[in-house]
């Protein structure tokens, strides 16, 4: 059985260790170790995570051209002692045979690496409404396409590397300054023929991302710029006819379209997350959110606003290269 180091880059995460620590204590694979990054944390981060028995280390000051994340997983990999390295975010929670089922599915497709989409938690209202939301970004990606350079599917939240391959491309030391690291890794990893996989499930884990409509508006305005640059021409046309399903023409055909895209809604937002049958219903509130998130991101993206991310502000990539042109 092979070992499995899991790293947990951790900035002001006290309350989300207290949930995620015990569901990787819990998990039922024989032979793993788990290594907790604080990346200069203010509040409990640290004697949190020690009060788990988990290995705690200090990333230290974030050197000059690094992501403050990038900087913590690179920390966490110099130390992991696994045959497999698995990268995960505080704010996950993990089914106890999660890391079992993904190296058995890892080492059975050759894989350099395996990234898993996750089930998405909703306690509240809002939340609840927005399977559509939420579905939407993985048409951006064709996550159950065989990934490539230009379309790839690859999320931060969960990446389990063979150490070779993390070492092979650099980890995260080569990808220092990206804000995109996941996708850049998974890029990485194609490229040098290793092989990247994405589980097919949502059955590893669970996360609640944002923790109040704020929250969730600011971080979805981020990431969706962020992945302005990553999306192709494709990717976009068939996003758009998707939509296009949902707020075709007032006609028979057009109504017949509607059904069977709300048909097809709450069918598929169940295995996504605890989204409702109402939410897919009244689908406009994820359209029009959504739409409007992609604005914001749009105006932000071009007007070179800085990228602020856990309390540090980072130069947007339009800026960049504005001053190199």
């Amino acid at each position: 059985m092979p070992h499995v180091t899991i790293v947990v880059p951790a900035r002001d995460e006290e309350e989300n260790l207290t949930t995620l620590l015990p569901s990787l204590k819990a998990l039922d694979y024989a032979n793993f170790d788990v290594v907790v990054v604080d990346d200069g944390s203010t509040d409990k981060t640290m004697d949190v995570a020690s009060t788990f028995g988990v290995t705690v280390i200090e990333a230290g000051p974030k050197p000059t051209g690094w992501v403050g994340k990038n900087w913590a997983c690179a920390r966490g990999a110099e130390i992991a002692k696994g045959d497999f390295i698995l990268f995960t975010d505080a704010d996950t929670r993990h089914r106890k045979d999660s890391l079992t089922k993904v190296v058995a599915f890892a080492r059975s497709r050759h894989a350099g690496l395996v990234t898993a989409p996750p089930f998405h938690l909703a306690p509240t209202w809002w939340e609840k409404m927005l399977g559509l939301f939420q579905l939407l970004p993985l048409l951006l990606t064709a996550y159950r396409h065989s990934p490539h350079a230009t379309r790839k599917y690859s999320i931060g939240q969960y990446l389990l590397f063979d150490r070779a391959t993390y070492e092979k491309i650099g980890g995260h030391t080569a990808l220092r300054s990206s804000l995109t690291e996941d996708i850049d890794l998974g890029r990485a990893v194609i490229t040098s023929g290793a092989g990247l996989v994405v589980h097919p499930d949502a059955d590893l884990y669970s996360v609640r991302m944002f923790e109040s409509f704020e929250t969730f508006a600011k971080g979805w305005t981020r990431l969706l710029r962020l992945g302005m640059g990553k999306s192709n021409l494709v990717s976009v046309v068939e996003l758009l006819l998707v939509i296009q399903l949902f707020v075709g023409p007032n006609s028979a055909m057009g109504a017949a379209l509607k059904v069977a895209a709300v048909a097809f809604l709450i069918y598929r937002q169940r295995h996504f997350g605890e989204f409702t049958l109402w939410g897919a219903v009244f689908y406009p509130f994820s359209l029009a959110l959504f739409t409007a998130l992609s604005v914001a991101a749009v105006i932000a993206r071009f007007t070179g606003r800085p990228i602020v991310w856990r309390e540090r502000e980072y130069e947007s990539d339009f800026e960049a290269r504005s001053r190199s042109a």
